[in-house]
């Protein structure tokens, strides 16, 4: 373990280095990434947001690696915030022995920070890391599930299917001010919906045969009543399943989602994603659809644009490549900026199984960053195609497209 622990930093490393020498430009010591682990063992980002002073705090998890000799006593996982100025210098480091993990993690209307954790409760802080009110109690029920947003916590039930069937937002203060029931609910999707000063927007596929229900994008004012919703269109006539998410707020006061349609093809015996890039307006209505070339992950908008991130697999080259599609506000596109991952030798495992992925895009005042998480096979499982697990997250600058648009 301590042999494969070490691999993993190597990794890390070439990481760092490919990103110094693959973004070298004018501003040629130009900061390119920064390193958010804390330990020898593994640290992993989940969510972040954003402050009104530009300073970023994210949510995850550490964990110290076992007791030389001891590979498999239980290892020390805490759950675990860091915030960042806005030049990414470190702020303030909370750490919880009493959480494994601390999931999504909003700003309240009222300039708290609220961090779901894991043990069932929702701890809150200001901005300077201090402890700001008391604890707010989820309740573990069965099919249901939670999502922190700027207004509450929404909590979904599902009845045996994929999608909520029924949802309500619980204020800080555990009032109900509002619950949905279908056909209108069906929002939680696992993304935090986006919070507007008025009401919720959200996102997801109605209650339903998930090959034939609809996906849709709707309002939601703070009393639960639909200010609009737009039915967003399939992207292949058959499928198994359908999604919407992730979806972000546009500068022009719109909206910006990616809808995927799972198709199971029997020849290959595998599963297959078809995407869409959706732009409405303000009012929900469609203004246009972009059909990409590789498969959508994650989306914001930065500088004037659209950009959207996938991480696609070259099987001839045996390595993987982060692609970043590039779009003016019309739909049109500008470019494809990339950045190659290292190649999995550095690990001890093949580049088809042990990489590293990009999650969140993170817009900030001096740039486009990006979280990526290294994802590694479990040593432990024998299939042919082992199990992965998140390992160490790093805060990476994306490659902006240049004069020539390449």
């Amino acid at each position: 373990m301590k042999k494969f622990l070490k691999k993993t930093k190597l990794l890390r490393c070439a990481l760092l280095l490919c990103l110094c020498v693959s973004l070298l430009c004018p501003a040629a010591f130009a900061e390119t990434a920064v390193d958010l682990v804390n330990t020898e063992g593994e640290d992993s980002i989940h969510d972040f947001c954003t402050l009104p002073d530009g300073g970023l705090v994210f949510a995850g998890f550490t964990e110290a690696p076992a007791a030389s000799g001891a590979e498999d006593a239980q290892k020390d996982t805490r759950g675990r915030l860091i915030c960042l100025n806005p030049d990414r210098t470190v702020r303030w480091v909370f750490e919880d022995d009493s959480s494994s993990v601390y999931g999504p993690v909003v700003l309240t209307q009222d300039g708290r920070i609220a961090a779901e954790s894991f043990s069932g409760c929702v701890k809150f802080f200001t901005p300077d890391g201090k402890p700001a009110g008391p604890d707010m109690m989820l309740p573990d029920m069965d099919d249901t599930f939670y999502t922190v947003t700027a207004h509450g916590v929404l909590r979904a039930e599902r009845h045996g299917g994929t999608t909520a069937e029924e949802a309500e937002l619980i204020n800080w203060d555990g009032n109900v001010l509002f619950r949905i029931r279908e056909p209108e609910s069906m929002c939680c999707t696992g993304y935090t919906p986006i919070a507007e000063d008025d009401g919720l927007v959200l996102f997801g596929q109605a209650a339903g045969d998930p090959a034939e229900a609809p996906t849709k994008i709707m309002k939601v004012d703070l009393q639960g009543n639909t200010v609009w919703e737009t039915e967003l269109p399939f992207v292949q006539d058959k499928r198994s399943f359908a999604s919407v998410g992730p979806a972000v707020r546009t500068g022009d006061g719109g909206y910006l989602a990616i809808v995927q349609d799972l198709v199971y093809q029997p020849k290959e015996d595998v599963w297959r994603g078809f995407f869409n890039l959706v732009k409405l307006d303000g009012n929900g209505l469609i203004c246009w659809i972009h059909e990409p070339t590789f498969g959508f992950q994650e989306l914001a908008h930065y500088n004037g644009m659209h950009v959207v991130y996938g991480l696609e697999f070259v099987p001839g080259e045996k390595r993987y490549v982060m692609n970043y599609l590039w779009l003016d506000v019309n739909g049109k596109d500008l470019g494809t900026t990339q950045l190659p991952i290292p190649e999995a030798g550095l690990s001890p495992y093949s580049s088809e199984n042990a990489s590293a992925s990009g999650e969140k895009l993170i817009p900030t005042g001096d740039g486009l960053w990006q979280l990526v998480s290294f994802w590694e096979p479990d040593p432990l499982d024998d299939d042919e195609l082992p199990a992965q697990f998140p390992g160490d997250s790093l805060l990476i600058r994306v490659p902006e497209l240049g004069a020539d648009g390449q």
